[in-house]
């Protein structure tokens, strides 16, 4: 176990561990109550504590531990102060060996998501969001979008069920703690093997299922409209396309992302007054595929739709013909940069760069800062070009009905 404690915040110890498999590992016809296990194991309490033995029982304690089983992998996150480092370590070995049945607190919960999403029934925000979801997985089976009439066949058994197959095996985690912590320290040294060594393994390794969900190829329009008492145009723009992933096209697509954001705020919100801003975001992922991902999304008044989404797509093509501005990629780098300098300081960007060495080899202590220092204007246009000349552009738009 490499042991190389941080010196930021005395009193803090972050947990993270992952393993892979997640919701990719569950049949199509259980993926409902796969979807809905960890909450409902977190809210049932643990062993013989319900939640609100827990709750009294971690009063004046710091210590919290939260499971989540996502489409690839399922893990655990928590965090504790010094002294409680162990009544963590303990919730973690019960999430492993005792997650528990509770009735109760399950119909309560039931509850509380069939009231809230009888509300979102006619929430246009809700059918934007799930036009978005099924549009980009091509309307695959596997795309759960929650709603009220669902929630009656959730079943707590198979939910249960489903939760100790994902955490059947600790062997097959990572765990990271990040913090004021030594692993040389025998009290330490003596909690880990108690509450991790102590839960029984199969030492069994498992990969991700791929299920083959994808976003579509080519050119993908989903315009729709919908009864709304503000009458809002809301549109959300993907283009996507293969790429490596490493360090240097992360960092890149990741500026790309805030090289129009600048454009936009400046296109869109001040030219214009078309809209209170444009959410960018540019990303690389490698799971299931692959893949980077330019994405943006904003509400305007419905007359203004038409001629914002024109904007939209004509920073991206004055990008592609004459490359960003200096003085844009200028700014973004030195922001990329101090955010890098203030992040060293968190344990919480520890815990994450930690987390992205074990899954993918990413460096960010030691390589991030020349990612950065190796953006230019050529290296930007070229990147843009290379995920656009693809020619894969989602486009969804919810307008109001007349």
């Amino acid at each position: 176990m490499p042991n190389k404690p941080t010196k930021f915040k005395q009193d803090e110890i972050l947990l993270s561990a992952f393993s892979e498999g997640g919701l990719s590992k569950v049949n199509t016809a259980d993926l409902l109550n796969g979807t809905l296990a960890s909450n409902i194991i977190s809210n049932n309490g643990l062993g013989d504590f319900s939640q609100i033995d827990l709750t009294k029982i971690l009063t004046g304690k710091i210590a919290s531990v939260s499971p989540y089983i996502s489409s690839y992998e399922e893990g655990l996150g928590g965090n504790s102060s010094v002294k409680d480092f162990e009544t963590m370590l303990q919730l973690v070995y019960l999430y492993f060996t005792a997650p528990r049945k509770d009735d109760n607190a399950y119909k309560a919960l039931i509850n509380m998501y069939k009231a809230s999403l009888a509300n979102t029934a006619t929430d246009p925000r809700k059918a934007f969001t799930d036009s978005i979801n099924m549009t980009v997985t091509s309307h695959n089976p596997r795309t759960i979008l929650l709603s009220a009439g669902m929630i009656d066949k959730v079943d707590q058994d198979k939910a249960l069920a489903i939760f100790k197959a994902r955490f059947a095996d600790p062997s097959d985690f990572t765990f990271i703690f990040t913090g004021n912590i030594d692993a040389s320290d025998a009290h330490v040294k003596q909690a880990i093997s108690t509450y991790l060594g102590g839960i029984k393994t199969k030492k069994l390794k498992e990969k991700y299922t791929d299920n083959n969900i994808r976003k579509p190829k080519g050119k993908v329009n989903n315009y729709f409209t919908k009864e709304m008492q503000v009458k809002t145009a809301s549109n959300y723009i993907i283009y996507s396309g293969a790429m490596p992933y490493n360090i240097q096209n992360r960092t890149t697509v990741t500026a790309i992302g805030s090289i129009l954001n600048m454009r936009y705020l400046e296109s869109i919100r001040e030219k214009e007054g078309g809209s209170y801003g444009v959410g960018v975001r540019g990303s690389v992922s490698n799971t299931p595929i692959n893949e980077a991902v330019v994405m943006m999304q904003f509400d305007t008044d419905p007359e203004k739709q038409e001629k914002l989404m024109g904007i939209i797509h004509a920073e991206v093509n004055e990008i592609l013909a004459n490359g960003p501005r200096k003085d844009d990629l200028q700014k973004v780098k030195e922001n990329m940069l101090k955010k890098y300098t203030e992040d060293v300081e968190e344990n919480g960007w520890w815990d994450n760069a930690i987390e992205l060495y074990y899954k993918d080899k990413i460096n960010l202590v030691d390589e991030y800062k020349a990612a950065v220092d190796a953006l230019t204007p050529e290296l930007i246009q070229n990147t843009l070009k290379q995920i656009v000349s693809q020619g894969n552009v989602i486009e969804v738009v919810m307008k109001p009905a007349k």
